[in-house]
């Protein structure tokens, strides 16, 4: 029983600190999610190198 409790609560850690990272994001809005997807600009960023 201990053994099974020790796993869940194991778990349930990772899970939340797993959350955590994303959710405090979202919180102090440092993520751009103003607009729909659909309406983002389709011109290339010049990120990626030139083919050859």
């Amino acid at each position: 029983m201990r053994r099974h409790r020790r796993w869940v609560t194991g778990g349930g850690l990772l899970f939340v600190m797993l959350l955590a990272g994303p959710v405090w994001l979202l919180a102090t809005e440092r993520v751009a999610g103003v607009g729909h997807w659909a309406e983002a600009s389709r011109a290339p960023a010049g990120l990626a190198p030139t083919p050859v």
